[in-house]
């Protein structure tokens, strides 16, 4: 994600980053990692799509006064696709009354 951020692409331009939905066909269908640390955090889901935001218009002090900026977090949110309604030949996200929905995300970290 860092690596793109910055890249002169009309969508990133637009959005100050990432906020984009991104088609999961395979799991795990995300994984973030910080090669300083080794740590790993991997995302299967039963969702069709996965929402990539990186807070790009975060600007406030958080505990203890440190300071949250642009682009300075990443949220990874499974769902349908963003205009599932306007396409009936996608996975469709309704819940007629009186049936239950479930659904299941897992994120499973490592070292």
């Amino acid at each position: 994600l860092g690596r793109d951020l910055e890249k002169d692409d009309e969508p990133l331009r637009l959005q100050g980053g990432y906020d984009h939905n991104f088609e999961v066909f395979c799991q795990p269908c995300a994984i973030l990692s910080d090669p300083g640390s080794g740590r790993q955090m991997a995302i299967i889901t039963d969702c069709p799509g996965i929402q990539v935001y990186t807070a790009n218009f975060t600007d406030e002090d958080g505990k203890d006064g440190i300071h949250y900026g642009k682009n300075s977090a990443v949220a990874l949110e499974t769902q349908f696709y963003p205009d599932a309604v306007n396409h009936p030949e996608w996975p469709q996200p309704f819940v007629k009354a009186g049936e239950k929905y479930h659904s299941q995300t897992l994120y499973r970290f490592s070292r």
